[in-house]
């Protein structure tokens, strides 16, 4: 299994419950397929850098898990066309800590 970073990007509007609610179902889809949870971080509301769906600022979730690619596909197909869900991108993890920013070299 590889470990994967999942960055989602929710619409800020969203009532806390339905947030907790969406968030919840991310992480049941990686465990019920088989993928763990490694490490979880709410970045919370904050500004974007261009609007996105006329939005101006969404709420951050990133979670490291671990998987084989059936996570990855039925994670797509479930998030695929998820109300409120703005953004998501999912990558391979390069190990760093989810609660530090990274300086991008230029």
């Amino acid at each position: 299994m590889k470990d994967y970073d999942g960055i989602f990007l929710f619409d800020p509007a969203m009532e806390e419950g339905i947030l907790e609610e969406k968030i919840g179902k991310i992480e049941k889809t990686i465990k019920e397929n088989g993928g763990e949870i490694l490490d979880v971080n709410r970045w919370g509301k904050m500004p974007l850098s261009y609007p996105i769906k006329r939005q101006r600022s969404g709420f951050y979730f990133i979670a490291r898990f671990s998987g084989n690619p059936q996570v990855l596909q039925r994670l797509e197909e479930s998030i695929k066309y998820e109300e409120g869900l703005l953004r998501h991108l999912i990558t391979k993890s390069e190990g760093f800590p989810l609660h530090e920013s990274r300086e991008l070299e230029r």
